[in-house]
């Protein structure tokens, strides 16, 4: 929704974060920071890529990384 006349169907919410000297940015549609806080978005966002590298590893061990599926 960049104008009034045309509203965003579906809020979310823009989380960034400085750590060291980069910034992160996260989307997330839980807008309320009362249940859903910064800290516990990255957490989430972190637990979800080390699921990724766990996969990425056991494509690669298992000779997997380069079947198109």
């Amino acid at each position: 929704g960049e104008y009034r006349s045309h509203p965003c169907k579906h809020p979310v919410r823009l989380v960034s974060v400085l750590w060291g000297a980069t910034w992160y940015y996260y989307l997330t549609n839980v807008v309320d920071p009362q249940i859903l806080s910064a800290q516990q978005l990255c957490e989430l966002y972190r637990r979800r890529w080390r699921i990724e590298d766990a996969f990425l590893l056991t494509k690669r061990l298992l000779g997997l990384a380069y079947i198109w599926v």
